[in-house]
């Protein structure tokens, strides 16, 4: 064998380590924000936000991954958990996605740094993961419906309408969030909150 020959051989092999596992380890090639317990059932909605940025199919994964109780034994949130945080002076109001309520000790800047949080009056940040908006007015937010039922104690309607309209400066502010949407990483969902 000459050395051209080997030299093929020696491509070939590497060729053959470097060629991709079968598809059930392609899972661990997932970032750390998608890993779950094996729960296969889930892959079709990652596939979509990957591909289609569809933030539905995101929220969807988040809500059907954990059911548990948000705050037992927490010191921290994820962004992920809040749904509307209201800034206050000393403290800010979180509503979470399970229904219940926390306060935790976060500054307006490091609110407005997240991407997912939308400012949409003084104190009253969105987090659009949870939020629809309707097709023919863009400015109207929709509150995804398993959400807004296990807020109902907290929030009635009323008072849950009026937080999430959005004032006349900051109506743009969506508009921004919709344009950006394709770059914005999941990932920024888990950055965290000091729980108070």
């Amino acid at each position: 064998m000459n050395k051209a020959e080997e030299r093929t051989e020696t491509v070939t092999g590497e060729k053959k380590m470097l060629m991709p596992p079968d598809n059930g380890s392609n899972i661990q090639k997932r970032p750390s924000f998608f890993q779950t317990d094996n729960e296969f059932s889930l892959e079709p909605l990652v596939t979509l936000w990957k591909r289609e940025r569809d933030c539905s199919a995101l929220m969807e994964y988040i809500l059907r991954r954990s059911d548990k109780s948000e705050l037992y034994n927490q010191k921290k949130i994820k962004c992920l958990q809040a749904v509307i945080v209201v800034k206050g002076p000393r403290k800010s109001d979180v509503y979470m996605k399970d229904g219940t309520i926390c306060y935790i000790e976060v500054t307006t800047k490091v609110l407005m740094s997240n991407p997912w949080l939308v400012k949409v009056s003084a104190t009253v940040y969105l987090n659009m993961l949870y939020f629809r908006v309707y097709l023919h007015r863009p400015e109207e937010l929709k509150l995804n419906s398993q959400i807004k039922k296990k807020l109902k104690c907290l929030l009635p309607d009323e008072k849950l309408k009026k937080m999430m309209t959005p004032s006349r400066d900051l109506k743009n502010n969506l508009k921004l969030f919709w344009k950006m949407l394709k770059t914005i990483e999941e990932e920024r969902l888990n950055d965290e909150f000091d729980l108070i």
